[in-house]
């Protein structure tokens, strides 16, 4: 059998503990203790157990296996000891490092706020200008481009009056009455040498403006238009009359131009001749912004005279040299210029050129 007290194994025989001392109750005292009711709460004893001897506690503390023999798990024996080891050392620690503050150290009275200048703003970003670049591109390496640039140059190479290539003109000098009769001058040579459909000869068709000298017409608001497209001026129908030979009113000898009836009508002194054709060729091209074009270019003149219409389109975008063979002409450029132009689309979605500033 076991011992009541310590778990210790005794003889059956014994009434005393060999381990522990303890008295060893009866067969009978067994039968009379006290048992555990259904809920498992003993009945409370009546008088306290006897204490026990010194010895004996010792010994069990010390004896794990006499847990076992009591029904206690090794592990928890283990983990208890743990936790109060645990326990102990949070404490000490505590103590040690001031956790509880014991040994906290004197907090050191805050020093005078020091007066930090702020950061200066960075400043904002300058915005990028805009680009330069033109929404027209043209090119001179496109042989499209290069053929339109050469023609509409051309347009001021053809003429022996009115403003030319040679002239200096620029659209923001003030219109004086000499600019305004080169820029009547040129659009009137310029559209009788192309064979333009809108002139009208009034010579015996009984035009009562006919028996006054006049010797052409042409639409006043055609004609103002065509010169607004070519230079970007727009004249009145004011501007349109001149009289350069006052008293002369036929020809060859009158040089006079007047609006009537919504018609422009004019003669011009016969000593303007027809000169040889040039041809202009565009040498480079700057992209000025704004579909602004400067270029720079020579004028050829072919061997034989030639009139605007007797050259293809399709020439002014032939390489120099095929140019020159195609026309004849010399290799050594007459002279060189240089002019602005803008460039547009017009109704027809064709590109439109118009001079600003020429040399």
């Amino acid at each position: 059998m076991f011992c009541d007290q310590c778990g210790a194994k005794i003889p059956d025989e014994s009434r005393f503990c060999t381990s522990c001392g303890a008295p060893v109750p009866s067969e009978q005292e067994t039968q009379e203790l006290p048992h555990a009711d259904a809920t498992g709460s003993a009945p409370a004893a009546t008088t306290g157990p006897a204490p026990e001897p010194a010895a004996a506690q010792t010994q069990v503390r010390a004896q794990p296996a006499d847990a076992r023999r009591r029904g206690l798990p090794v592990p928890a024996i283990v983990t208890i000891a743990l936790a109060a080891a645990l326990l102990a050392g949070v404490g000490v620690a505590a103590f040690l490092t001031g956790g509880f503050g014991l040994l906290a150290p004197e907090r050191e009275e805050p020093s005078e706020p020091v007066e930090v200048e702020p950061e200066p703003e960075a400043e904002p970003a300058e915005e990028e200008a805009p680009s330069s670049s033109s929404s027209i591109r043209l090119s001179l390496s496109d042989q499209g481009d290069y053929g339109d640039v050469n023609l509409f140059l051309t347009n001021f190479t053809e003429l022996s009056d009115g403003i030319s290539a040679r002239d200096s003109f620029s659209r923001d000098d003030p219109l004086d009455d000499e600019t305004t009769f080169e820029l009547i001058r040129f659009m009137q040579l310029h559209m009788a040498y192309n064979e333009n459909p809108y002139v009208e000869s009034v010579a015996g068709t009984g035009d009562p403006m006919a028996e006054e000298g006049y010797a052409t017409r042409v639409p006043a608001d055609y004609f103002v238009g065509l010169l607004y497209d070519y230079v970007g001026v727009e004249l009145t129908y004011d501007q349109l009359s001149y009289d350069l030979n006052p008293g002369e009113t036929q020809a060859p000898m009158a040089d006079r131009g007047t609006v009537s009836d919504g018609w422009f009508y004019y003669v011009y002194e016969q000593g303007v001749a027809w000169p040889t054709q040039g041809v202009a060729v565009a040498t480079s091209l700057e992209d000025l912004g704004g579909n602004r074009y400067e270029v720079a270019f020579d004028v050829y003149r072919p061997d034989d005279t030639v009139m605007p219409t007797d050259i293809a389109p399709e020439t002014y975008g032939l390489p120099l040299d095929e140019m020159l063979d195609e026309l004849g002409g010399d290799r050594v450029p007459e002279y060189s210029a240089t002019a602005v132009f803008e460039v547009s689309y017009d109704e027809d979605g064709e590109l439109l050129f118009t001079l600003a500033e020429m040399n």
